[in-house]
């Protein structure tokens, strides 16, 4: 009965507890809970939007919440129901409207990301601006015009690029360019696998897909070689010089400015062309007489050396000419002019000591014109210019020298108005072969003025060398003092310097004796002699610069680092030039005044910490300090305090701003010595099996852009120091031939001038060169 008891009680309390979990009862209903997480929404993106600019979406209403709800926003802001725009975390209710907005890139086909969240449910709106649809901006700097001239294996091209966006890369005749700074500055390197034209095509892309194009041109083992100044023959149906010397057949077309070169395994010495034939005719150094098509085919023996017993290859001097009448060449075979039969090849004398007397025919020139034969007498006594009969070789004198004719050469005769044009002493003279009278067409003093190079007036080797073109009336000049051709208008006299591998005009650049960069001007300024010449390194143009109280030579050019100062010495003072003002004045006398003497100032520097110019003393042993104050000279450092004997014969002298050290040439050394005490520590002393010389270099400048010192001046390239590192390399400039004896450094551009036989623009690399001008 207890346990019944029990049983009844357990199952009445979990009835009553179910009652209770059910609602049951006696209450009167039940309470909802309230929606708080809204419908899910959405914006839509924006394409093609303008940059940094802020874009809103359209509006969406906000549903499926009973009361106000949290609102946050990242990476923009928002606005309910038009009001302000937020970036604070807010509320927001049923059937609000509900706006975002965003600051777009400022990049072209960037995207920008807004997003917002809605009491747990998160919605983005999207930016995209739009595609850039204007070009990069490219440019070439070095090679930075038409037909450079170089004989390196390689053209480094340098330029620079920029765009709204962003440049993407930059390819240079399909070869990818590198740059450190985005293509701000780039550099690709380019082979030269055979000589002739290289035409640079740069290409700049961006990240939009836009490109730019950028050209240049340079040839490449110029036809102009100025150690071996030949005639060229030329073609005027093609308009085309011709030049035939091992190993090629170099062609150059004046029109289009083409280079040709085709293999060929001859030298002519005396060379015609046959234009209505397409052939060349030519004699060998060995005497035989070729013909050959310019395109280097055909070749075909005409005459051998020594047919009929007469031969070429014992003359002092041979010309070749063409009848093109009757097809018969004539030249000049020791002392008689013979003919050649084309056809059988035979050689006949028929004007000789015979026609001539005494020695027979002298030193001179033939030309052909109309069916005769003329001959002018270019020899130290000139006696003039003669008709020569062709069929007796009697000479008769048309013209007489007249005074100072020494050295007339480059005669040519246009045959249809019987008129010969030669040059004399530098005048481009016109002879009537009628009459004999004779005028000056184009003055020497107007090419001087020029500064067009004809001839050096002392030697024929080097005179101008002279082609008539009858289609277009003028006269063609080779200038083998300059390796120019000139287009000379055979009315007027007017000139036109055909080729552009001699860039610029102005004063003459003859005996550059220092150069030095300025940045004041971004130009270089060269010292010949008592003249300061201004440089624009860009076009070339020359000009004097009159600089009052500069009555001696002025050496060894420095400038401080504006610019705007620049410093020389010679034999007796140290000078202070302001080319920009015209004016200079002595800063100290060498060997007198107050302090040390200078027994020979050999190279300067300027010390800018210290406003001092720093000398090396070649005969001395030392390193003389002068202020630019007082002109106070003392010793810095000398071999009578240097215990390891190391300064002796000091020839360079350099300063570097950026880490206070100063570089010193002496002998075989390269040294450093402190500007304070003038301590002397030995960086590199050379073995006799370096392969290069230190000693005899003239010049160290310093290239802060590539953060070393440059040295040369003994051979054809550059000993070179990283600054950084210590270390030491040599760079010989490929296919050069040159000796640098004075150079610079243009600080904004890192390229190198350097001045020897020519003046050269020289890659920050050293792996390229070009002729600036000769």
């Amino acid at each position: 009965m207890k346990n019944y008891k029990y049983h009844y009680r357990l199952a009445f309390w979990l009835f009553s507890l179910f009652l209770v979990a059910c609602g049951g009862g006696s209450g009167s209903g039940s309470e909802q809970q309230e929606d708080l997480t809204p419908d899910k929404f959405s914006f839509s993106s924006v394409t093609g939007a303008e940059l940094d600019t802020w874009v809103a979406s359209e509006p969406v209403l906000i549903s499926g919440i009973d009361s106000s709800v949290n609102i946050s926003v990242d990476s923009g802001e928002y606005s309910i129901n038009g009001g302000d725009f937020t970036t604070e975390v807010g509320r927001i209710s049923e059937g609000d409207s509900l706006i975002l907005r965003l600051l777009s890139s400022e990049y072209y086909s960037s995207m920008v990301t807004a997003e917002v969240n809605v009491e747990g449910v998160r919605a983005t709106f999207s930016v995209e601006t739009k595609q850039e649809q204007v070009p990069p901006e490219i440019s070439i700097d070095f090679p930075d015009q038409k037909n450079y001239l170089t004989y390196s294996e390689k053209v480094v091209v340098i330029g620079r690029a920029s765009d709204n966006d962003a440049v993407a890369g930059i390819s240079v005749n399909g070869i990818e360019a590198s740059s450190d700074d985005g293509f701000q500055t780039w550099q690709a390197i380019l082979p030269v696998d055979e000589p002739g034209n290289i035409r640079i095509n740069a290409v700049a892309l961006d990240n939009s897909g836009n490109s730019i194009r950028a050209e240049s041109q340079v040839i490449a083992k110029s036809i102009h070689d100025p150690l071996n100044c030949r005639r060229g023959v030329y073609a005027g149906v093609s308009d085309t010089l011709y030049f035939i010397d091992w190993p090629y057949i170099k062609s150059w077309n004046l029109t289009s400015e083409e280079i040709g070169y085709k293999d060929f395994d001859f030298s002519f010495y005396a060379q015609v062309i046959d234009d209505v034939n397409n052939r060349i005719f030519g004699v060998d150094n060995q005497g035989d007489l070729y013909s050959v098509n310019p395109d280097g085919s055909n070749l075909f023996l005409v005459s051998p050396e020594g047919d009929s017993g007469i031969v070429f290859a014992d003359s002092a001097f041979s010309e070749l000419v063409l009848d093109v009448k009757t097809g018969m060449l004539y030249g000049i075979a020791n002392t008689n002019i013979i003919s050649i039969d084309v056809q059988t090849g035979k050689r006949t004398v028929f004007s000789g000591s015979e026609q001539w007397g005494g020695d027979g025919v002298p030193y001179g020139e033939l030309e052909m014109g109309d069916g005769e034969l003329y001959f002018m007498d270019t020899g130290i006594a000139p006696t003039g210019v003669y008709r020569v009969d062709i069929a007796s070789g009697t000479p008769t004198l048309i013209s007489e020298p007249g005074s100072a004719t020494i050295w007339d050469n480059g005669f040519v005769v246009d045959e249809t108005n019987r008129i010969g044009y030669f040059i004399q002493r530098g005048d481009i003279v016109k002879l009537d072969l009628t009459s004999g009278s004779r005028s000056v067409l184009s003055p020497a003093s107007d090419w001087i003025a020029n500064n067009y190079l004809v001839t050096t007036f002392s030697s024929p080797n080097m005179a101008g060398r002279v082609n008539f073109d009858s289609l277009r009336n003028r006269l063609i000049v080779q200038s083998c003092a300059s390796d120019d051709i000139f287009s000379i208008d055979a009315a007027s006299g007017d000139r036109i310097k055909l080729t552009s591998d001699r860039r610029g005009s102005g004063a003459d650049l003859t005996m550059v004796e220092s150069l030095v960069y300025s940045a004041t001007s971004d130009s270089l300024f060269a010292a010949t002699g008592t003249k300061l010449l201004e440089i624009d390194q860009k076009t070339g143009d020359r000009k004097v610069t009159k600089i009052e109280g500069l009555t001696q030579s002025a050496r060894g050019l420095v400038a401080n680092a504006a610019g705007d100062k620049i410093y020389a010495y010679n034999d007796y003072r140290i000078i202070e030039i302001s080319p920009f003002e015209s004016t200079s004045h002595v800063v100290t006398n060498t060997r007198v005044g107050e302090g040390a003497t200078i027994g020979w100032a050999h190279g300067i520097a300027v010390d800018e910490l210290r406003n001092r110019i720093l000398v090396v003393d070649y005969l001395e042993n030392a390193v003389i300090a002068v202020s630019l104050e007082t002109g106070e000279k003392t010793v810095l450092s000398s071999a009578n305090e240097d215990p390891e004997g190391w300064l002796l014969k000091p020839t360079a002298i350099a300063v570097d701003l950026e880490s206070d050290r100063i570089f010193v040439i002496a002998e075989n050394r390269f040294l450093e010595i402190d500007p304070v005490s003038g301590e002397i520590t030995k960086l590199l002393e050379q073995n006799s099996d370096e392969g290069y010389s230190i000693s005899g270099i003239s010049r160290i400048v310093m290239d802060p852009k590539a953060n070393r010192v440059l040295a040369s001046g003994n051979s054809d390239g550059f000993m070179q120091m990283d600054i950084e590192t210590g270390e030491f390399s040599f760079a010989g400039l490929t296919g050069g031939r040159e000796s640098i004896s004075n150079f610079t450094v243009d600080t904004s551009t890192g390229l190198i001038y350097g001045a020897g036989s020519r003046l050269l623009v020289i890659d920050p690399a050293l792996e390229a060169h070009f002729v600036l001008s000769h």
